[in-house]
Formats: C-alpha cells, structure tokens, sequence
C-alpha cells in the first residue's frame, strides 16, 4: 500500500459544517420531532394538572362534607351546651366556694397529669434506656487577642442555645420541639493564664446515629455563626477541641425519669383520693366542668383543620417549560440520532475529496441535487460553501474534458472508468466518448471488487478514474480499490464525487 495514502486516510477528520447541514437537511423531521416532544411533555403536564385539579375538587368535596356535618354537630352541641351551662349554673349554685376550689384544683391537676403524660411520651430523655444513653461531648474553645475571650465565649453561649439554632438543628434532623431537650451547655472553664475560654455542649438523642446527626448539624451551624460574627465580636477564632460520640450510663436521665414518673404517680392518686370524697353535687359540677373542657380541646381540634374556602383548584393547563422543554427535547434528539447516524455511516459524503481522503487528484464534483426548492434548496447551497451550482450537463461536461485533459497528460492509452453504472450512466457515456475522440482506449468497470473478469482486465490498463457515489459508495470499498490499483501499477488520474 501506498505509505502516503495511508497517511491521508489515517488523517481523516469529521467536517462539522456538513454534518450540520446534514441535521438541517432533515428539517420535516426536526419539526415532527419538535411537534411529537411537545405532545409527550406538554399531554403529560396537561395529564398532571388534571390529576391536581381532580385531587382538590375531591378535597374540597370532602372538607365541604365535614364541614355541613360540623355544622349539624355544632348545632346540636349548641343545644347541649346550653342545657350542661343552666345545669352548671345550677350545681355551682349549690356549692360553696371551699367545694367549688376543690373541683377546680382537681381539673388543673388533671390538666397537670395529661401534660406529664404527653411529655413523657413524647420526650427523648423519657423513652431511653438510662444505663445506655446515646451522649455526645463537644468542645469548642475561643481565642481572641487581650482578654476579650471569655466576654466572646459567654455571647456564644447565648448564640448557640437559642431559639434560631434550635430551629436550624430541628429542620437538618427531622425532629420537633423536643430537640430543646437535646442540647445544653456545660459550665464553662476559664484559663486566666492566657486569653482563651472553653464551652462544653452535652447532646442526648434516641439513638447514636440521631446523636451523631444531631453533632454535626450543631457543629455546622457554630462554624457559620462564628463566620457571621467576626465583624460585630472583632476578630477571634473558634475551634473545635473535641468531638465525641457514646452510650453512657446518666444518673441526670435516670433522676428525670424517675422525677416525672413521681409526678404521674402522684397527681393521679391525688385525683382519685379528691374525687372518692367528693359529695353528689361536687360530682356532679365536676362531671359538668370536665365535659366542657373536653368540648374545648375537640373544638380546638376542629379549628386546626382545613377549611373548604382553603382549598384552592388550579385550572388544567400545559405546563409552559414542560412543553417548552419538550419541544427542544425532541428536536435535540432527533439532531443527535442523525449526528451519531452521520459519524459512524462508512459511506463517502459529498463534501469529501479525494485528494483528502487518498491522496488523489479532484476531478470534479456533480450536484445532483440543485433542481431542490425552498428550505431545501438553501440549505443544500451551503454544501456548495460558495461554489457555483453547474447544471447537471454542463457539470458532467465539464467533468468530461478534465478526466481527458490528464489522460493526455499521463500519456494513458487504456483508461477505465471504475464506478460506472446504472446511476452514473449519462456521466460514464460522456467521459467515454470525450476519451474516445482523443484516440483512448475505454474499458467502463461497474464492481470490478466482486467480478473476476472485470479484475482481469485491470492487466491491460494503463490509467483509471474513479467515480464515487456520495452516501453510496463506502469508504472502505473505495480504499480497496486505491489499494488495488496501487499494487498493480495503475495509475489513478483522480476522481469524481457524484
């Protein structure tokens, strides 16, 4: 093989503008890709608003339904109520003011025992195991020129126990106002050798992984605090001393749970000793004021929940960036099935030449598409990159005269014509008969590659001229034929890009 050739072929290079224009060539299917993205995004947003405005109006159905049938209950309540507040009036009437100050001792107990009970339910320190306690211990320690350290440590303790670090601290780990309970500070340790202070932090959690969670969310927001702080504190650092997390045994859990269980035991002995010696009409203006505050936390609870005029439908629309989105989806895609179809299609295109691509003479290049209209018709003249558009006679005329004007040139009596056929029937014939009229010998070779006779006759040859067929004729069949006619000594006048 030609080690020049080789050179040029091994040099081959993507040409970005064609393969643009290829994409642009494309343009109905650009456009049916653009309509088609924008029917899925766009058929899917329209398919989510529905599902929206269909969920509110079913929310809205049912808070209307709950809401009439709270208002019947209302009512009837109304009634109730008005019965329980004359038979109150009247058991309080015939109380005295010792026997009423019983009654309401006993229901602020009793409201004392249902918030004991609530916190040690919902309580962190209430519900582990005090022998093994998930417990961090964090040091921090503050440095500041002169003896501004400890005035700078004592504002950090205000800082990092307030009520925006423990909002910050609840929203990173998912939890509640119990979080308050979580985290405390040590007393603090002053040096008074040099200008430094301590804060110690004690954080308690459920378990080790909330522990640590809890560690590194209070760590972060100290760090962005002192970050914060350098322009109103002066210029000091904070650093982080110590980190560490464990289970430990804690007599201050142990003493708090043990504390609130007293607190239950006790107020509910208290209320049931008040109540066995109560008289009838203690009992019955107990069993009156109960039921009302009863009333109160159920009408409490009913103001807390959605209201009907709260509930607002959206319309069904198209989501305008989800349709807009679809519309560039689709014709990206379709852009880049057609770039990946360009790059790895082994076919010649017509913007190769062969002097690129092997090292040949450029005999010429027919269009054969500039009879195209329109969109078309443009966007093919940037193919041309400025060259005039021949008629397709005129072209293959042209072509004609140059393959004879090098024949003559190389003194070539026997020339082939490889690439002759059906398609290129018109050009072969006027090569042939342009070579003819200077005194050549033609031979036209349609697929010499996979015919033996036409492989035959390459012995008599004494120059060939290749004619390629832009997204028909491959690349590597052309390179075999350049290899082929290398090794036999035929020269190769160049060749046409069809």
């Amino acid at each position: 093989m030609n080690s020049e050739r080789l050179r040029y072929r091994e040099e081959r290079e993507i040409d970005l503008l064609d393969m643009f224009v290829e994409v642009l060539l494309h343009w109905r299917g650009l456009i049916i890709a653009m309509i088609i993205g924008g029917l899925v995004l766009g058929g899917y947003s329209l398919y989510g608003s529905y599902k929206t405005n269909a969920s509110a109006k079913a929310a809205k159905a049912v808070a209307e339904e709950q809401a009439a049938k709270r208002a019947e209950e209302k009512k009837a309540e109304e009634e109730i109520l008005a019965d329980e507040a004359k038979a109150l009036e009247e058991a309080l009437a015939a109380l005295s003011e010792t026997q009423k100050a019983n009654v309401d001792s006993i229901i602020i107990q009793q409201k004392q025992l249902q918030q004991a009970e609530k916190y040690a339910e919902r309580s962190v320190l209430m519900n582990v195991d005090y022998n093994e306690v998930p417990k961090a211990d964090i040091t921090f320690k503050v440095e500041a020129e002169g003896d501004r350290s400890y005035d700078i440590a004592k504002a950090y303790e205000d800082i990092l126990i307030s009520a925006e670090m423990f909002k910050y601290v609840a929203d990173k780990c998912g939890m509640g106002s119990e979080i308050s309970e979580c985290i405390s500070f040590e007393e603090r340790l002053r040096n008074l050798e040099s200008p430094t202070d301590v804060l110690k932090v004690n954080v308690y959690a459920a378990s080790l992984e909330k522990c640590e969670e809890i560690v590194d969310a209070f760590c972060e927001y100290a760090e962005s605090k002192a970050r914060d702080l350098q322009p109103t504190l002066g210029e000091h650092a904070l650093f982080l001393v110590n980190k560490s997390v464990s289970t430990v045994y804690s007599k201050e859990v142990y003493d708090k749970q043990i504390a609130n269980q007293n607190t239950i035991i006790s107020l509910k002995k208290s209320i049931a000793a008040a109540i066995d010696v109560f008289k009838e009409e203690e009992k019955a203006y107990y069993e009156l004021k109960t039921n009302a505050v009863l009333r109160e936390n159920e009408e409490t609870e009913a103001e807390a929940e959605i209201k009907p005029e709260e509930i607002v439908i959206p319309k069904v629309s198209v989501d305008k960036k989800k349709l807009a989105v679809g519309l560039v989806g689709g014709v990206f895609v379709y852009a880049l099935i057609i770039c990946i179809g360009y790059i790895f299609n082994g076919k010649v295109k017509d913007s190769d030449d062969f002097e690129r691509l092997y090292g040949i003479a450029n005999l010429g290049k027919i269009y054969r598409n500039i009879d195209k209209k329109g969109l078309s018709k443009a966007i093919y003249s940037l193919k041309r990159r400025g060259r005039k558009a021949l008629p397709i006679e005129e072209a293959e005329k042209l072509v004609s005269l140059n393959v004879a004007a090098v024949a003559k040139a190389n003194d070539a009596k026997n020339v082939a014509i490889i690439g002759g056929d059906y398609d290129t029937k018109s050009l072969s014939e006027r090569i042939e008969k342009e070579l003819r009229s200077e005194g050549k010998t033609v031979t036209i070779l349609n697929d010499f590659l996979y015919s033996s006779e036409e492989a035959e006759r390459l012995k008599d040859l004494d120059a060939v001229a290749i004619l390629a067929k832009s997204k028909r004729t491959k690349y590597n069949e052309l390179g075999e034929i350049v290899d082929i006619l290398d090794n036999r000594g035929v020269k190769i006048l160049g060749g046409v890009m069809i």
